[in-house]
């Protein structure tokens, strides 16, 4: 044996033999590497993350026969790359993932995080799905890497299936009401009684009133107190396309409040009535609204759960031990803090050496499917509980809160909102349409939009006067403002939001992506004032935010809309649209002008109005002193003119004069002050609306006949020829390709 031969056998000898343990070992000095190894990272927990080093392909070290024979008899641990110090063996090592990420590779796609682009907010994605939802308040942990960075986004907390607490025991904590036990109290109507105790909870799907009766109920962050001597009741909206409201007691020991209608109701002896207990009537609340389902609307089937439901009431579903779970509505503990800022002490007395009172003013900013638009309706029912009237200002154009967005406007609440965004549309106090889903087409429009709606606010509706103020236990002598704004917030998005803060003058911040714990604005008026800023989290993730996209949530926003009647809680399905009767206006005698704005209006002729015009959406404006011709490119500015709604021109009759037929849910004392219109192309009608779904195949599809006794050849708008995929056609056989022994 060679001298270079027994030298690698008595270190391979000593290796074999070495303590498997090292307690402390400090590097050694490394000579300069050859190329480094390329890292990979394993899925780990969320306090660590794993880095393992293969060794180059180039610089394998020989192994004699000896080491062979004990790797395959797993003898032999693992090793490292030797240009790296061993680590020390752990007692009770981590379990590991066997799952590896690929190493980087220069050909392999950019990692899905926004980071490495500047997010525009085209897609006006909804923060209700994503109530849903990852934010950006993530905690990130990254790896280095030869490439771009490989970055792990740590897991959020998640929705998990949710049972009511309550146990119902009819006789005890519930009670079925008929007609002659409230016809002294509702007048008739069937209900249901229930108590609850501290620590119950009882969620309900589908659509119902609550009035309280005996102490408060909490739901979506909204307190609903018991009136007392008059009955108040609260409609409640829970599709299982959101996650479910939860019905919550608060008991007050100190005070019992109770309504003096509770003595007329005729409850069962054994029912639990004592002061420990909140007690609340359950009444049905049929709007119309059950008909948006899939056949209506596709992708939401079943949302309301049927019509047939629980205790007796119609649409009424108790997330009970018989019920299939559902996700519940939860509230972060960041989230609750913030609220609780909100909490208002009595106003202070007319005296000089009293500060003025700031009025609350609150803005809600973040990244997209953070939960930015639940936590704004949150801070709403919040300030409802001190003031009797809250203006909501508008900034998000992707799917707007009490419209079906494209629009920036400020409205008027004076009653919590309990239920998602397309249960509730209601008419703006002042508004600009632009029918965009994002500012970045327009950013100067948005925010002369902006800065239009909050002066509104400030000179008309923050200070009402005295007449209107009325008699309440809530403030009636200001109007606090919640500010809705929009999830783009990088590059152009981050400069428009710090224009709107500055316009606004908050007093309230709640910010999904902001660290300070306090923040000076400079304010219009070249003052400095400080605004109370609150980091919050993102709301727990949920299974529904896949199922979901915010093209869906926009399409069912825009058709509760188009099917509303009178925008006052009421919805007609009994038809299609295009089965609904319109109302009929003459172009330039009830509405005086048409303006077309967005991409490609530059290029219609005034001979082309009608065309342009047939089968869009259009926005009713309120312009006084209109003169000129009847079509004009472009719109006014936002101070000349209010968006009141939204139309639908269902069609166009050309003659001597030109006819619109136009659906709408505007009320006839709306429509009477419209005197224009504007369209723009990118907010359209979903082609489900313009389906007749009475005729829907069974399982999805359209009948093959066509559409309203048309053939689908003749039908406007619509392309039936197929997606055109490859291997997507019926398949054929042609027989004159085969061999004349195989023709048949």
């Amino acid at each position: 044996m060679s001298a270079l031969a027994a030298r690698r056998a008595a270190q391979a000898k000593l290796n074999a033999t070495a303590p498997v343990a090292v307690k402390e070992v400090s590097p050694p000095r490394e000579p300069t590497p050859p190329p480094s190894p390329t890292p990979s990272v394993t899925s780990t927990s969320e306090s660590e993350i794993e880095v393992e080093f293969e060794e180059p392909a180039s610089k394998k070290r020989r192994v004699n026969k000896k080491e062979k024979k004990e790797q395959r008899k797993g003898k032999l641990s693992n090793k490292k790359g030797r240009f790296f110090a061993p680590e020390p063996v752990e007692e009770e090592p981590a379990p590991k993932s066997s799952r590896r990420k690929r190493a980087y590779s220069p050909g392999a796609p950019l990692p899905s995080d926004d980071s490495s682009g500047e997010d525009d907010g085209n897609d006006g994605s909804s923060d209700e799905e994503g109530a849903l939802f990852s934010g950006a308040a993530t905690p990130w942990s990254a790896v280095p890497s030869p490439g771009p960075d490989v970055v792990q986004r740590l897991s959020n907390a998640q929705l998990r299936p949710y049972t009511s607490d309550f146990q119902p025991r009819e006789g005890m904590n519930f009670a079925r009401l008929g007609n002659e036990s409230l016809l002294a109290v509702l007048g008739s109507g069937p209900a249901v009684a229930v108590s609850l105790g501290e620590g119950e909870t009882l969620a309900i799907v589908g659509t119902f009133k609550l009035v309280p009766l005996q102490h408060s109920i909490s739901l979506l962050s909204a307190t609903l107190h018991p009136a007392e001597d008059d009955v108040h009741s609260y409609p409640v909206f829970a599709p299982t396309c959101y996650p479910v409201p939860v019905i919550a007691p608060i008991i007050n020991p100190d005070q019992l409040a109770c309504s003096l209608v509770l003595q007329d109701i005729k409850l069962p002896k054994g029912f639990l009535r004592d002061a420990s207990r909140a007690i609340f009537l359950l009444q049905e609340n049929r709007t119309g609204i059950e008909g948006l389902t899939g056949d209506v609307v596709p992708g939401f089937n079943n949302i309301w759960a049927g019509d047939k439901g629980a205790w007796g009431l119609s649409g009424v579903h108790p997330v009970t031990a018989n019920f299939a779970p559902v996700y519940a509505h939860s509230t972060p503990a960041s989230w609750a803090d913030a609220l609780s800022s909100l909490e208002q002490s009595p106003p202070p007395d007319d005296d000089e050496d009293t500060p003025a009172e700031r009025i609350p003013v609150v803005v809600v900013k973040g990244p997209k499917r953070s939960g930015k638009s639940s936590l704004a309706r949150a801070a709403l029912n919040c300030l409802l509980g001190d003031f009797s009237r809250v203006a909501w200002l508008e900034c998000d154009l992707g799917q707007g809160e009490f419209g079906p967005g494209g629009t920036v406007g400020l409205w008027l609440l004076d009653a919590p909102v309990l239920g998602p965004p397309f249960t509730h549309p209601c008419e703006p106090v002042r508004a600009t349409y632009l029918g965009e889903l994002s500012p970045q087409p327009c950013p100067d429009a948005y925010m002369a939009a902006v800065h239009s709606a909050i002066q509104h606010y400030q000179f008309e509706v923050q200070y009402p006067s005295a007449s209107l103020q009325g008699a309440s236990t809530r403030r009636t002598d200001v109007v606090p403002l919640v500010v809705n704004t929009q999830g783009w917030t990088r590059g152009l998005g981050e400069e428009l939001m710090r224009a709107i803060e500055v316009a606004a003058e908050p007093t309230h911040i709640f910010a999904f992506d902001e660290r300070d714990d306090a923040l000076d604005i400079v304010h219009s008026g070249g003052t400095r004032q400080s605004a109370q800023v609150f980091a919050v989290t993102p709301a727990p993730a949920s299974p529904l935010q896949p199922r979901y996209s915010a093209a869906d949530m926009r399409a069912l926003a825009l058709l509760s809309y188009m099917y509303a009647v009178g925008l006052n809680g009421r919805w007609d399905v009994s038809a299609p649209l295009f089965a609904q009767r319109p109302w009929t206006v003459t172009l330039g005698e009830g509405i005086k002008r048409a303006y077309l704005i967005g991409e490609g209006s530059e290029a219609v002729r005034p001979s082309d109005l009608p065309l342009a015009l047939n089968a869009s959406l259009v926005a009713f404006l309120e312009v006084p002193e209109l003169e000129g011709p009847v079509y004009e490119q472009g719109s006014t500015t936002p101070e000349d003119a209010s968006c009141l709604g939204l139309a639908l021109v269902r069609a166009v009759r050309v003659a001597e004069r030109t006819q619109l037929q136009l659906l709408t849910a505007l009320p006839p004392a709306t429509l009477a002050r419209a005197t224009a219109i504007v369209r723009n192309g990118a907010l359209e009608l979903p082609p489900a609306g313009m389906l007749d779904w009475r005729e829907r195949v069974p399982g999805g599809g359209v009948p093959d006949e066509g559409f309203a006794g048309v053939r689908w050849e003749d039908v406007p708008f619509f392309d039936v020829a197929g997606s055109g995929a490859i291997g997507g056609d019926r398949r054929r056989f042609r027989k004159n390709l085969q061999r004349k022994n195989q023709q048949g």
